[in-house]
């Protein structure tokens, strides 16, 4: 739902996009801010600080698109101190939206999957001396 809500959000900003007025960058600005706080908390359970959580979802990120997130996301910081239209931010929105779901999915399978797994590793089993082994 929040993947939904948060495109619906950053495609109608980009609608409105040449209207200065209505100063659609804010739009996109907290369609970004609110799919990291949801998608952070579905991998953490936990509300973190926005600087902490875009740290987390660079680190995600491959290290050939790791420059890339970087950027991308120290744009989105400036651009929340001091909000101007930038057209070229705008329409990357909509897809860095889509990868911060898209890998906290993938996060929240590979943890769970590493969770379960330990889950059907036995035990160590204390053994009972005086019955095992048996000795005559």
């Amino acid at each position: 739902r929040s993947t939904v809500m948060n495109l619906f959000i950053s495609f109608f900003a980009l609608l409105i996009g040449p209207r200065k007025e209505l100063n659609s960058i804010k739009y996109q600005l907290e369609s970004i801010k609110w799919s990291l706080k949801a998608s952070n908390y579905y991998c953490y359970e936990d509300s973190e600080s926005l600087d902490k959580i875009v740290k987390r979802f660079i680190s995600f990120e491959t290290p050939k698109r790791k420059a890339k997130t970087e950027r991308f996301y120290q744009k989105f910081l400036e651009l929340r101190k001091n909000p101007i239209n930038d057209l070229k931010f705008m329409i990357f929105s909509p897809l860095r939206i889509l990868r911060i779901h898209i890998n906290a999915i993938t996060f929240r399978k590979l943890t769970k999957r590493k969770v379960s797994q330990k889950s059907l590793l036995p035990k160590d089993q204390i053994t009972d001396r005086h019955h095992f082994p048996l000795t005559y």
